[in-house]
């Protein structure tokens, strides 16, 4: 799943340990399972926080440009 905002793109993990998408009209829904089965899980734990909050923060910015335009 893709999603550009303000010239940055992102893109769901493919390689996640599992991922569920679902699309109905113009919603799109995705799930990516982690796992932290590194040698360290802490490092697992802030790479996956880290990647959650750049995922929200484009959504909020996305939903924002939609109803500013």
């Amino acid at each position: 799943m893709r999603l550009e905002v303000g010239g940055t793109k992102f893109e769901i993990d493919l390689g996640a340990q599992q991922l569920l998408a679902v699309e109905r009209d113009q919603e799109k829904i995705a799930v990516e399972i982690k796992t932290f089965l590194s040698a360290s899980p802490l490092t697992d734990y802030h790479a996956a926080l880290g990647q959650f909050l750049n995922y929200r923060l484009a959504l909020e910015i996305s939903v924002q440009l939609v109803f500013t335009i």
